[in-house]
Formats: structure tokens, sequence, C-alpha cells
């Protein structure tokens, strides 16, 4: 229920900033039939309302001044200057937030009551829901990945989002495997039990998989 309400929320941030973005920005006023002097202008106008528009002017030698200037600082910066510890603060955070969230499981889980033992009773509609289930998970990377390829790029991606991810399936398909069989289990049951759970370990072990290829090409890239 908690993740039903969360996606439900954020689906309805996207289409709410989505819409309110595309209200809020202004659009450039369309000038027909311009000579080459009003095309420049033009041009200039338009990298005002879009300032990712590629600039016409052709670099002088101030620019590379500055470029070359810039690119000195960042390589002989001190260890303690403030490009580093700009370069610190952030791994600093994301360590910070991933020990909180692995001591609150740990916490979490000395405090938690007995867990009933896991039914290892194959039942068809649930598995059919299961494999439905693992496949819409999977899926569910695949939209980024292709993204990702696409620009050639991981900005926007919070790599803080996909280390959760990996952690959260990791543990879940811990979870399953290192369960001990109570004493009454038969010869056999263990497989029964891993068959049973399936179609969630191909989901867990899968989405594990993608969150692992969309962080590494966060660096690749």
């Amino acid at each position: 229920m908690y993740y039903t309400v969360a996606d439900f929320v954020l689906l309805l941030q996207c289409l709410y900033y989505r819409r309110h973005s595309d209200n809020s920005r202004p659009k450039a006023p369309i000038i027909p039939h311009l000579t080459d002097l009003e095309e420049e202008e033009a041009a200039a106008l338009a990298v005002h309302f879009n300032p990712s528009a590629p600039l016409l002017s052709t670099p002088n030698d101030s620019d590379y001044e500055e470029e070359e200037e810039e690119r000195t600082i960042g390589e002989s910066s001190p260890p303690h200057s403030p490009v580093t510890k700009n370069r610190l603060r952030p791994f600093l955070v994301n360590t910070s937030a991933v020990l909180a969230i692995i001591c609150a499981g740990i916490i979490g889980w000395f405090l938690s009551p007995e867990s009933p033992e896991p039914s290892v009773e194959f039942d068809v509609l649930g598995q059919i829901f299961g494999y439905l289930c693992a496949v819409f998970y999977v899926a569910s990377r695949v939209p980024q990945i292709l993204l990702n390829a696409k620009r050639k790029s991981c900005e926007g991606v919070s790599l803080l989002f996909f280390i959760f991810a990996c952690l959260g399936n990791a543990t879940f398909l811990m979870s399953i495997f290192l369960y001990v069989p109570h004493e009454g289990w038969k010869e056999g049951e263990y497989a029964k039990y891993i068959g049973v759970n399936s179609s969630w370990i191909l989901g867990a072990a899968g989405t594990l998989v993608e969150d692992l290829i969309v962080s590494t090409s966060r660096y690749i890239t």
C-alpha cells in the first residue's frame, strides 16, 4: 500500500510540474523573412528564451583564456580547496544516508516479531500474478536505460535512489535464499520453496542487474 500511494503521488507530481513548466515557459516570437542581421538578432533572442540553445558567435581569445584558467584552477586545487569540498560533500551525504538506512533495517529486524513460516504451496493464480509483477518490475528500468544510451549521459539520474534500489533488491534476494527451513520440512521442500518464490527472485534479480547498469553507466559516461 505504501509503494502504491508513493508511486501515485510521484505520478501526480510529474503531471503537475510538467504542465506548470510548459505554461510558465516563455515562447520566442516568430519573425518571418529575416535578413542576415535580423537572423543574428533573432538567434540572440532565442538564446534568451532558451539558454540551452547553441550560440552563433565564435569564441574569441578571452573565452579560451577563461576556460584555460578554470581548467588550471581545477587541476591545481589543493586537497582542501572548495572544489574538493564540493565533490566530497555529496559522497559523505550519500554514504551517511546509506548507513542510516542499513542501521534502521538492522534495528527493525531485531525489534520485529518472529515472522510466520512461509507458505510453500503452489498456487496457480498467485504464480500468474507473481510473474506478471516480475515482468512489469523489470520493464520499469528499461526506459531509463534506453534514455541514458540515447543521450549518452546520466544527467538528472539520482545515484542515491539507485543505490537504495540495489540495496533493497539485494537484501530481498538474501531474505529468500538465506532462509533457514524449520525442522518439519521434508527433503526437497527447500527446492519447492525456491520454485514458489521464483517469480519474485526473477523480478528482484533482473531489476538489480538493471540498477547496477544505470549506476555504473553514470561513471562510464
